[in-house]
């Protein structure tokens, strides 16, 4: 077992380039993405890793091993489904500005 990483007063704890955050082992989040993530609260993250479209499912199921990263100012979960293991991907928009070109 390893060490583990120190934690901030956020309750990230930072190892290299990524961050994972308290209580959420399976999630590792580039620092960008990392805070971004951890403004959303507590229960509006559960439902959203509890609401991944996964094609081969073809249905809404949770995502597990997940990663996070920041894109555009929004943050991009890549992780596999909890029923089958294929790959799912979920994009959390945070960002405040318009893309819908309008």
């Amino acid at each position: 077992m390893g060490v583990a990483a120190p934690r901030s007063s956020n309750g990230w704890a930072r190892r290299g380039r990524l961050c994972i955050f308290a209580g959420m082992s399976d999630g590792e989040f580039t620092a960008k993405a990392g805070a971004l993530w951890g403004t959303i609260p507590k229960e509006a993250r559960a439902r959203i890793l509890a609401n991944v479209f996964c094609v081969k499912c073809r249905d809404s199921v949770t995502i597990i091993n997940f990663n996070g990263e920041e894109r555009n100012g929004d943050v991009i979960l890549k992780g596999a489904c909890a029923k089958c293991g294929h790959e799912v991907v979920r994009v959390v928009e945070t960002s405040e500005h318009d893309n819908s070109g309008n």
